[in-house]
């Protein structure tokens, strides 16, 4: 099981976000892998009031599956019920995913999935104050091949490469 060892700039970019999120600011955070990423994002998830609900976006169905499996293990570590994480991804039937983005607290997504149920219930983002865009270039890429190749891309949507 992996040890929550909290770092003192992980500390100051958690207190950051909380911060931005008192003062209704938007705030990015760029971290190399190995950083902590996962540990900031629970941490978030732990300190912030349960009314608050976190949306984590991360570029694969590994990951996706990684990032929970490892905030189960935070949890269970620390006594708490899992209840409140859900993921949705390849192989979650779509009423549950649904669901998941309904009621669950913190929710964790690859961007396929989660623009497949957006674009039948957009609204159901609303319920989301934080949201987390893990490698957020793979994230932008993937979702615009995908729309390009469906031919779904319109003039609402542009994607600015460099």
């Amino acid at each position: 099981m992996q040890e929550l060892e909290l770092r003192q700039y992980q500390q100051f970019i958690v207190t950051s976000i909380i911060d931005a999120l008192h003062t209704q600011k938007n705030i990015i955070v760029e971290l190399d892998a190995g950083l902590g990423k996962r540990i900031i994002s629970y941490l978030l998830i732990e300190r912030l009031p349960k009314n608050i609900n976190i949306l984590i976006i991360t570029p694969s169905h590994a990951s996706v599956k990684d990032t929970y499996q490892t905030f189960v293990e935070f949890y269970s570590k620390r006594g708490k019920k899992t209840d409140e994480i859900g993921y949705i991804a390849a192989g979650v039937p779509t009423r549950l995913r649904t669901l998941i983005l309904k009621e669950k607290r913190v929710v964790i997504s690859t961007p396929i999935s989660l623009a497949n149920c957006l674009r039948k219930n957009v609204k159901l983002i609303e319920r989301f104050k934080i949201i987390i865009i893990n490698e957020v270039d793979k994230v932008v890429r993937r979702v615009a091949e995908r729309f390009e190749v469906k031919g779904e891309l319109n003039e609402e949507f542009h994607l600015a490469s460099e």
